[in-house]
């Protein structure tokens, strides 16, 4: 339901309207992801209760990169589930993983993942018109970020 939220569905790559199968196709292919060490999705959990989801794709390369995302249901904006699942993510990405870079990308009018992607140490690169998947229009504008391993490690990464 939560994943549903067309609130949700207009600033992620989620598909819209969101099909009955969604969630099972979403866990189908982050578990073959992972099975190929290319993506590594995370349920963001407030006990028994999903709160969204967070991870990397597209990890590859010779030094380590990946794309992180996430997404947070509407009835917990604002509560912080974001900027300490993102934070987590990091440590074991540039931890575990080993990545050297992590990129991530939101829509420009998206002030709350702005806040945090700059929170978490992300520095924009460069804003632009183009982004794959989602349910974009023409005009939707996509600020662009990157953190560097060696970066945050001087932040609070150790």
């Amino acid at each position: 339901m939560l994943a549903s939220d067309p609130a949700i569905l207009s600033t992620t790559q989620l598909p819209s309207p969101y099909p009955p199968d969604g969630a099972q196709s979403f866990i189908r292919d982050a578990m073959e992801g992972r099975r190929a060490g290319t993506t590594f999705v995370f349920a963001m959990m407030d006990g028994d209760l999903l709160v969204g989801t967070c991870g990397f794709k597209d990890v590859t390369g010779s030094p380590r990169e990946a794309e992180a995302g996430y997404w947070v249901g509407k009835p917990y904006w604002g509560r912080g589930y974001a900027s300490a699942a993102l934070g987590l993510l990091l440590e074991f990405g540039f931890g575990e993983l080993k990545l050297s870079k992590v990129r991530a990308c939101c829509l420009t009018i998206n002030a709350r993942s702005l806040r945090v992607l700059e929170k978490s140490g992300f520095v924009g690169t460069h804003v632009n018109t183009e982004a794959s998947g989602g349910n974009w229009e023409p005009t939707d504008r996509f600020a662009h970020f990157e953190l560097y391993r060696s970066e945050w490690l001087k932040a609070d990464g150790c």
